[in-house]
Parts: structure tokens; C-alpha cells; sequence
């Protein structure tokens, strides 16, 4: 790393990238990523990812979000397909700042404690989170043949629950 060529080339005015100490994520598939907006949803994190042209290199994505409405927890959930697509994502985006959104902290790309699709299906099909369609977590692929009654179960609680409020409200 030559730091005073580094340097040379940095252009004032332009944003720059931050990087994180943990250059690797050792192979690792499932991100963290830290400093998302607070005002951000899940569909505009999943169309920045896919515009930057990792469409079809991930099949779980999350972005919980308050209960209350008053935006996210400021970090989301990927699982890429193959450790260098997750690789490839934090070199894209640890570092950097979402869309047209001015944050004062870079996103900062981290590996998951939970690893792989498999893990990632059981806990969250395990319920606990907001299982409302707008803040559910996406699963981009078929879920494991045992998974998918206990997806179905969860959905089908969640929508009678959307109804049961939105009744109450009229």
C-alpha cells in the first residue's frame, strides 16, 4: 500500500470511500451492513445493490425495520450465492454512502453471525421478527422443503393480523 499515491489521487470535492480495518470476510457469504439511512427501506436497498450489478448474486436480504414506523435499524442482512460475490459487495460498498442519501457515517461491511441460506431460513422463519410483506426479510430462492410449511404458517398468521388491524382501524 503506497499511502502518498494514494493520497496524490484523491480528488477534492468528490466523495471518498472510508475503509474498514477487516479487509476479508474470510470467506464468508452473509453480510452485515452497518450505517444503512435511517429513512431507508428494504426495496431502495435492494435496487441500489442490484443497480451496482449484483442482481442474482444473493438470495436473502433484510432490512428490519421499527415497529413503530420511525424507519430501520440502521443495519441490514445479505446472502450472497458465493463468497467472492459477497467479497466483490464489500469492495463495492464498504466505505461508501447509499443513493442520494447524505449520512454521516460510511457503510461499514462486516460478516454475519448467522452464515448461509439454511441458517438464515431457520432463525428468521423461527419468528420474532416483523413478519408484516413491507419488513419481512426476502428469501430469493425456494426455501428447504421443511422451511416452507413454516413460512407458510407465518404468512398466513401475518396477513390475518394485517386484517385484524386494518379492521380495528375503520
Amino acid at each position: 500500500f503506497d499511502l502518498d499515491h494514494l493520497a496524490l489521487n484523491l480528488h477534492i470535492g468528490e466523495p471518498q470511500k472510508v475503509f474498514s480495518a477487516n479487509l476479508s470476510l474470510e470467506g464468508k457469504t452473509t453480510v452485515m451492513v452497518r450505517n444503512v439511512p435511517a429513512n431507508f427501506v428494504q426495496q431502495e436497498l435492494m435496487r441500489e445493490i442490484n443497480t451496482a450489478g449484483f442482481s442474482g448474486m444473493y438470495d436473502f436480504l433484510y432490512l428490519p425495520m421499527h415497529p413503530k414506523g420511525c424507519g430501520n435499524h440502521s443495519s441490514a442482512f445479505i446472502n450472497f450465492t458465493t463468497p467472492e460475490a459477497a467479497e466483490a459487495f464489500k469492495l463495492a460498498f464498504g466505505g461508501s454512502r447509499l443513493g442520494h442519501f447524505n449520512s454521516s457515517h460510511p457503510l461499514d461491511i462486516v460478516a454475519a453471525d448467522l452464515q448461509g441460506f439454511e441458517e438464515i431460513a431457520a432463525h428468521y422463519l423461527a419468528g420474532g421478527q416483523d413478519q408484516r410483506a413491507c419488513h419481512a426479510p426476502l428469501f430469493l430462492r425456494p426455501l428447504p422443503p421443511h422451511r416452507q410449511l413454516q413460512a407458510q404458517q407465518l404468512h398466513v398468521a401475518a396477513c390475518s393480523e394485517d386484517q385484524n388491524q386494518e379492521t380495528m382501524l375503520f
